[in-house]
């Protein structure tokens, strides 16, 4: 992801782009890889009294971390805490949230089960 030396600072710009330049050439081995590998998402609303605990797993690709924070932060919720691996193939990301508005978490597991 060169540019982020050169000043330029738009991670939107640089994801989208890298994509755009690294699309697979055939779709439907994708789409096909897709359904059998949708992100799985697990709440926990339990562990504790202020935020909700959000776990995603889904197949590793290049700003994908990124695109679920933004979405997550554009439903006005807060990111108290954000925990990112990377096994094998796998991406797992642990957010810890705290709801500001009404409404948001039912808006946040939609827009996290879009995600991919």
């Amino acid at each position: 992801m060169g540019g982020l030396g050169s000043g330029e600072s738009n991670v939107a710009e640089l994801v989208a782009r890298w994509q755009s330049q690294n699309a697979p050439k055939n779709s439907l081995p994708r789409l096909n890889a897709h359904r059998r590998n949708l992100p799985k998402v697990v709440t926990d609303n339990e562990s504790s009294r202020s935020a909700t605990i959000v776990e995603v797993r889904a197949i590793d690709e290049p700003g994908l971390a990124y695109r679920i924070a933004s979405g997550i932060a554009a439903l006005g919720l807060d990111i108290v805490c954000a925990k990112i691996a990377t096994e094998k193939a796998m991406r797992l990301m642990s957010f810890t949230l705290r709801i500001v508005k009404a409404g948001s978490f039912r808006k946040m597991s939609r827009t996290l089960s879009s995600a991919r």
